[in-house]
């Protein structure tokens, strides 16, 4: 195994797989990151927390139960002083599905932490506390597509603008109304919160944008990844115009773009930070 990062800007780097899939990585704020990746210690927890996720379905699969949902949460306690390494890791799943048993959860997830996932026992071995958890989720009803019953989105949480003065709107929204940068990928896009809301600010030239409005598009938030597909196949089965196929994005982000009948563009969009903020409000 191997992999290779090439340096961008700041302390932002491209990671690049042996497999050639890319992973973006940034440091904290206080180091000069300006959140245009994954931090490394977060990516460590996502490792394990995929690496035995993995074996995790994959021994669930051979022991016929058929899975419909599974979030593998993993938290971590770490060293109050330098180098501040992982003292304690507990990952938990939450699981959906027919044929599933206790029994059964619990023998898998033994055999990950015990034999298989090579990420939890090397931390083990490394010293730090490892512990698993499981609880069962209750059966989601299908949706339909009938037009009595859609997936649930959290609300309009996003606006994008296009900006001929982008330095003076950036300015504005971060100095004047408070808003936080979330993410700024380059110089011409950046993306703002409150915390429980998103502001994209997209630089455009004049001859780009329309004499009528700044507006790129609105945003509707869902609560789980899956969401955004689920969307997508019930708005085509009401035949509306859809721009392209769901697309995952480098920030974590899932998401497609329809139209209203006057042509604005609408995303539907599971974005990690707005659904865990809207979570822990409700």
């Amino acid at each position: 195994m191997k992999t290779e990062l090439n340096w961008r800007d700041g302390i932002h780097f491209a990671a690049t797989t042996s497999t050639g899939i890319v992973v973006q990585v940034d440091g904290p704020p206080d180091m000069g990151g300006k959140g245009g990746g994954a931090r490394p210690m977060d990516l460590m927890l996502m490792g394990i927390g995929s690496c035995t996720a993995v074996d995790v379905m994959h021994m669930l699969h051979k022991a016929r139960c058929n899975v419909t949902r599974c979030t593998t949460q993993i938290s971590a306690k770490r060293a109050d002083t330098h180098p501040q390494v992982f003292e304690q890791i507990h990952i938990n799943f939450l699981l959906a599905g027919s044929g599933l048993t206790e029994s059964k959860v619990e023998r898998v997830l033994k055999l990950s932490k015990e034999k298989y996932c090579s990420a939890s026992i090397m931390m083990q071995r490394a010293g730090v506390e490892v512990s698993y958890d499981w609880e069962f989720l209750p059966e989601e009803p299908a949706f339909s597509t009938d037009g009595n019953e859609v997936p649930p989105t959290m609300g309009l949480h996003h606006v994008a603008l296009i900006s001929e003065r982008y330095e003076d709107s950036r300015r504005f929204y971060t100095k004047c109304m408070g808003l936080d940068v979330e993410w700024e990928p380059d110089r011409d896009n950046v993306y703002l919160t409150s915390g429980r809301d998103n502001l994209a600010i997209h630089r455009c030239q004049p001859m780009d944008s329309g004499p009528d409005s700044k507006l790129d598009h609105i945003g509707f938030v869902v609560e789980e990844e899956r969401y955004v597909d689920m969307w997508f196949d019930y708005l085509k089965s009401q035949a509306i115009d859809i721009e392209g196929e769901p697309k995952s994005h480098r920030d974590g982000a899932r998401s497609f773009y329809a139209f209203d009948p006057d042509g604005t563009k609408v995303q539907i969009i599971y974005h990690p930070p707005l659904a865990g903020a809207q979570q822990e409000s409700g």
